[in-house]
């Protein structure tokens, strides 16, 4: 937990991390966590609830923020802004495989946003749900086969690309409409 009840931080710097259980960001309503991963590998991938439950959670009812760069990295499903808001920073040098992602995942007031700046980043599916979500593509590869935006009739988002690669293959939906 980084801010679980309390605000807190925490960096990891060219150092190999592998945790069995997961991450929690921003646990309780005025917690705010940030955390930083700056070199190294750190891996975090043991799916204990299913597939589709997210074992990485920045901001569950609070406001959790993770950047990483220069590293080699591996997280199992991931919620970006689960009953809060999140943040998921990837910038240059930056090979990361997460499980399926949801932003604005439980919640209506709900928010997530992913900036890719560099990095190279795979997901199967790349999902707003609920609330607020906002994916923003600047450099590096994004490659997710499925992306939904805006799932519910009370998620709204947003995916822009102003650089890189996107590659989506098998199927985009925006509100309820495939393209």
């Amino acid at each position: 937990y980084v801010g679980y009840l309390f605000n807190g931080t925490a960096t990891f710097e060219n150092c190999t991390n592998v945790f069995g259980y997961g991450l929690t960001m921003g646990g309780s309503a005025l917690a705010m966590g940030n955390m930083s991963i700056k070199g190294g590998t750190w891996i975090a991938t043991n799916s204990y609830s299913g597939p589709d439950n997210p074992l990485i959670n920045l901001g569950v009812n609070g406001t959790g923020n993770l950047t990483i760069s220069n590293a080699n990295v591996q997280l199992g499903a991931t919620a970006i802004g689960g009953a809060g808001s999140g943040s998921l920073i990837l910038q240059s040098n930056v090979v990361i495989t997460l499980g399926n992602t949801y932003l604005g995942r439980d919640d209506p007031h709900s928010s997530g946003t992913l900036s890719i700046d560099g990095a190279q980043v795979s997901m199967p599916e790349l999902q707003i749900v609920q609330g607020s979500g906002m994916v923003n593509v600047a450099a590096g590869t994004l490659t997710a086969p499925v992306v939904a935006i805006g799932e519910t009739n009370t998620a709204t988002g947003a995916l822009n690309i102003t650089g890189g690669t996107t590659l989506i293959s098998t199927s985009l939906t925006v509100g309820s409409q495939p393209f």
